[in-house]
């Protein structure tokens, strides 16, 4: 991505000097485990200079027992041709009211488009499962995640019937997803092999379930902006890559507590933009951060070191169809308060998580909660657009 773009149209003059002039200053650059000098960790044995590179470092393999090809190492594996590329499509969801149980039907395709059994692609040993969350105007549950291997399949389109209701109870538009993965053994030229999940994008749609037209969750984040420092980001085992379903889960109410152990309680919040602003500042942070995850995982994120400018908002918030930004307040009445038992204080207004994610020192935290009332945050006085202290002025770069 660094040498050639995304774009094959515009790649640069020397695009291909990356695989075919290898030298030891550049290549030692990355395997600084590598001593040319005495030939420690280098297979070549001692290189005096860089006149031999090329002979065993080709672009492509001609002779296995020989070649260390540049392209075959550095080919990350979801960018292997071995990938066939798995799509997921929803195609309706029927039957939604409150109380009642949606009715999804969806494809599973491979990149040629052909459609997959998800009983046979489970028994290859893939997952599957529909999830369904709500409401939009800001998700405030854990969502219902249900297995779908056992959908019906008709040779092209596979229907799965929700076991979890909709609550009685509910209001709004409703959002269902799909999670989909399998897993590669990708052979390396090496002889070895190397593991890696594929997961479809995650379709998420939208569905009224009291509203008379289906109102999508606010945009915020843009997945682009992500991906071009993370390339591809797939979390949870490589099967949830959409911004538009992390947050189903990561919302206000949502904690660690259900992998936390009790003896380090209180649990963590993981409401996505709290989260997110606190994995990103990393070592700038003044309060621990850690998350415990699956199979009891301790996660630690204050090394994290961010590689950018972090007051630069735009580097990762979409825009707003009429070019406003998307990380100033007031939000909206309808947006939650945070549950944020490891703070300062709990709960905290939307715009005072999101906030205090980054400036988490408690000079910050005892300003918003001075700035907060029982109905309300203040926020937008200051912080809003056009005042004096606006988010996208404080914040531009």
């Amino acid at each position: 991505n660094c040498h050639e773009g995304t774009d094959p149209a515009a790649k640069p003059t020397q695009a291909a000097n990356w695989y075919t002039y290898p030298r030891r200053a550049v290549c030692g650059s990355c395997h600084d485990d590598v001593n040319f000098a005495t030939g420690s960790g280098h297979e070549g044995g001692i290189q005096p200079d860089d006149s031999l590179c090329a002979s065993c470092h080709v672009p492509t393999p001609d002779n296995p027992d020989v070649d260390a090809p540049i392209q075959d190492a550095h080919t990350v594996p979801y960018r292997s041709p071995l990938v066939k590329g798995l799509t997921a499509t929803i195609l309706s969801v029927d039957n939604v009211a409150p109380g009642k149980g949606p009715v999804v039907t969806f494809q599973l395709t491979d990149v040629d488009g052909t459609p997959l059994d998800p009983k046979t692609f489970a028994a290859l040993g893939a997952s599957l499962n529909v999830v369904l969350g709500g409401p939009t105007s800001d998700y405030a549950i854990t969502p219902f995640r249900e297995s779908a291997v056992g959908a019906t399949f008709d040779g092209s389109a596979a229907v799965y019937a929700f076991k979890s209701a909709i609550p009685p109870s509910a209001a709004g538009t409703w959002a269902v997803s799909i999670e989909a993965r399998r897993a590669y053994s990708l052979p390396r030229i090496s002889g070895e092999t190397e593991s890696y999940t594929e997961g479809a994008l995650n379709p998420v749609v939208y569905v009224p379930v009291a509203d008379a037209a289906p109102i999508p969750r606010r945009t915020v984040v843009a997945l682009s902006n992500c991906n071009r420092c993370h390339d591809r980001l797939a979390v949870h085992g490589g099967q949830r890559l959409a911004v538009e379903e992390c947050v189903i889960c990561h919302n206000a109410n949502a904690d660690d507590s259900g992998r936390r152990p009790a003896a380090a309680s209180p649990p963590e919040s993981i409401e996505l933009a709290r989260m997110i602003h606190r994995i990103h500042s990393g070592e700038n942070l003044t309060q621990d951060f850690t998350i415990y995850g699956f199979g009891g995982s301790v996660n630690g994120f204050n090394a994290v070191r961010f590689p950018g400018d972090r007051r630069d908002c735009n580097a990762c918030h979409a825009t707003g169809v009429d070019g406003s930004v998307t990380y100033e307040p007031p939000l909206s009445t309808a947006t939650l308060n945070v549950v944020t038992m490891r703070d300062y204080f709990t709960p905290q207004g939307p715009a005072t998580a999101a906030c205090l994610g980054c400036h988490d020192n408690r000079d910050a935290a005892a300003h918003a909660y001075l700035s907060t009332a029982p109905f309300g945050e203040a926020c937008g006085s200051c912080h809003g657009g056009g005042a004096d202290w606006a988010a996208a002025k404080v914040h531009a770069r």
